[in-house]
């Protein structure tokens, strides 16, 4: 990184910390989502010594190992997991601001480009708990080092790989997008024919050699624990869950589901023990047909996600093709071909599975990156002064920020209501078997904040007499009802233990037994 542009870094990280600060005191400490407790109870475990019961295929271990610490200095759990995710924003800040380095931009175009992404890493810090930021800190700092004309050279290739395999721990799709990016980049600079073949080939293999160092331990420390060699089990769930009729979660159609181990919160601590029905598109014409749906569909939905970011974004891809193939991409090793490839290529994966917005954060930040190159090289090519250069230049960043604006206020000051429903149900002791009538979500975030063991809720369409015996068959020892409990009959009779606002709980007799 070029020495004048440190200081410009620097104050950018401050406000990023500093903004973020403000936000988590005054309106994010509270927020929780699944997932982010599934991370919490993983780290939770590492610090008890339970490292089996820690380590899940499904859940990539790198989050949860930076928690660790931080619950170990008694850091309150929902704030350890936002100052992770103001550190994760902090590298994908410093990451973003060495790619514009790469690309030339000058020091006007990197500010205005950073304080854009101030909000943006605070929108996808602040509003989930999920390693998704940590990702895309990782996938961009490789891409820092893979997009330099001599990053074949000295210890470019070794960093790229351990970047790659830390971008893996983070999150496991990374995995395919960094072997296929660097496999297509390998490619294209054979084809160029400006670098010693030998070198390139040299470098690649050095990289592979490096990612392998950082993933093979994790997969088979995952064999060892599974019984056979892993590397993620997360995209099965997802492709099972995307199967034709759409069968949901487990936990919405297979009724009570008992946590995998004893200090676990819900069997969500591991997802990959649970399952659904197997599907292949070539098992059968219907099963063809529903992929072939299934890509059209998220195909568009990665479109969609895209304008989401900017309405500007498809403007900006065919843009910055057009200058990766043109006169402009005239600085050694062309890195604007290097960060254009990778925001092609990094959603390619999410068109056989779901996706959410904050799946693309990498491409979210490069899309920004690439823009502001975007506008700056079409300013010059058509002559355009310094005024309305850096009035393009805001066009481009301002169109970054409604979504990020309006995610967080839309989380402004989410979460406190569920600890306060665990509050009023105090009579319900730490450590407690609980399942609900429904509501599964919101009564997870109850029972992390009561400190019990979630078992989920009935079968859809059971009998009441099923429900009840299903309850004492994975012993339950109390029963949270949302809303009126005169739809069950069963629960008639039990003694009422607490009520905190619409929701009641019940203790589970014991079995009477005739004398």
């Amino acid at each position: 990184m070029s020495a004048p542009g440190r200081r410009p870094l620097l104050g950018l990280l401050a406000l990023h910390f500093v903004a973020g600060g403000l936000l988590v005191a005054a309106g994010y400490r509270h927020q929780v989502n699944p997932d982010g407790i599934a991370y919490l109870s993983s780290a939770r475990k590492y610090l008890a010594g339970h490292f089996a019961d820690a380590a899940t295929g499904f859940w990539s271990p790198m989050y949860s190992w930076l928690l660790a610490p931080l619950l170990a200095l008694r850091v309150p759990p929902l704030l350890a997991t936002k100052l992770l995710d103001l550190a994760a924003g902090a590298l994908v800040l410093a990451a973003a601001w060495r790619l514009m380095d790469l690309l030339g931009l000058e020091l006007r175009a990197r500010l205005a480009v950073g304080v854009a992404l101030v909000v943006i890493v605070l929108h996808f810090g602040l509003t989930v708990s999920t390693p998704d930021l940590l990702s895309a800190a990782f996938v961009l700092l490789y891409l820092s080092v893979v997009a330099r004309p001599d990053w074949t050279e000295g210890r470019g290739p070794l960093v790229a790989g351990l970047l790659g395999g830390g971008a893996y721990l983070c999150k496991a799709y990374a995995l395919g997008f960094v072997l296929v990016h660097l496999a297509a980049l390998t490619a294209f600079r054979l084809l160029r024919g400006t670098d010693p073949r030998r070198r390139v080939v040299r470098g690649a293999l050095v990289a592979l050699g490096a990612l392998a160092i950082v993933v093979l331990p994790w997969g088979l420390a995952l064999g060892a624990k599974y019984g056979r060699f892993l590397l993620s089990d997360a995209g099965r769930l997802s492709w099972t869950y995307d199967g034709p009729g759409r069968p949901g979660y487990p936990m919405q159609r297979d009724g009570f589901l008992p946590p995998p181990d004893a200090l676990a919160v819900s069997a969500w601590d591991d997802p990959g023990l649970l399952s659904l029905p197997d599907w292949s598109p070539l098992r059968s014409p219907e099963e063809r047909r529903h992929f072939e749906g299934l890509v059209r569909a998220n195909a568009s939905q990665v479109v969609s996600v895209a304008h989401g970011f900017s309405p500007l974004a498809l403007p900006i891809v065919l843009l910055s093709l057009l200058l990766a193939a043109s006169r402009f991409e005239a600085r050694p090793g062309r890195p604007l071909w290097a960060l254009t490839s990778a925001a092609l290529l990094y959603p390619t994966g999410y068109l056989a599975f779901h996706l959410r917005d904050r799946f693309l954060a990498v491409v979210c930040v490069l899309l920004l990156v690439l823009g502001a190159f975007a506008a700056c090289a079409l300013c010059r090519a058509l002559e355009i002064g310094r005024r309305g250069r850096g009035l393009v230049l805001a066009v481009v960043c301002l169109s970054f920020l409604p979504a990020p604006v309006a995610g967080l206020r839309a989380s402004w000051r989410d979460g406190g209501q569920w600890i306060e429903t665990a509050q009023g149900l105090a009579a319900v002791p730490a450590g407690a078997r609980v399942a609900s009538n429904g509501r599964w979500r919101q009564t997870l975030y109850v029972a992390f904040h009561g400190g019990w063991r979630y078992y989920g809720e009935p079968r859809p369409g059971a009998a009441p007499g099923a429900t009840e015996a299903d309850l004492r068959r994975h012993g339950v020892e109390y029963f949270l009802v949302w809303g009126d409990p005169s739809a069950l009959p069963f629960v008639t009779g039990w003694p009422l233990a607490a009520r905190s606002g619409a929701l009641q709980a019940y203790r589970v007799p014991p079995v009477s037994r005739t004398p």
